[in-house]
């Protein structure tokens, strides 16, 4: 039996050891831009990603698809896990498990425990 290795997704990173693009195999190049050490805008194919913040608390997230602006706001802990988003109407309760495990909920915001993003692959925190 031989094992094949296949690479799934290349991550590269900038000077300062952000994130700066993701590749992966069947998805476009997502590039990542940051303002000061906070990420400030994703772009994802066709989608973009813009992230509004206060040093210490996030605030708002807006997704652009083309001609569709949706704007989802965010409500916070001390630590910037996102505890209440608030999107097309809806309000919707996160909840967190120890280590920062997202076990309910979570459908409108991209951040989340420690305002930090999580891989669609691996499913692990991307910093």
């Amino acid at each position: 039996m031989s094992i094949s290795s296949a690479t799934l997704v290349l991550y590269r990173y900038d000077s300062l050891d952000r994130l700066a693009d993701r590749a992966s195999v069947d998805r476009p190049l997502q590039q990542r831009f940051y303002q000061k050490n906070a990420l400030a805008c994703e772009i994802h194919g066709q989608i973009h990603h813009s992230y509004f913040q206060q040093p210490n608390m996030l605030l708002a997230q807006q997704q652009h698809h083309g001609a569709i602006h949706e704007t989802t706001f965010l409500a916070s802990d001390a630590k910037r896990s996102v505890l209440h988003a608030l999107g097309n109407g809806q309000r919707e309760a996160i909840a967190y498990a120890p280590y920062g495990h997202r076990s309910e909920g979570g459908l409108f915001s991209l951040l989340g425990f420690n305002g930090e993003r999580t891989d669609s692959v691996t499913g692990h925190f991307i910093g």
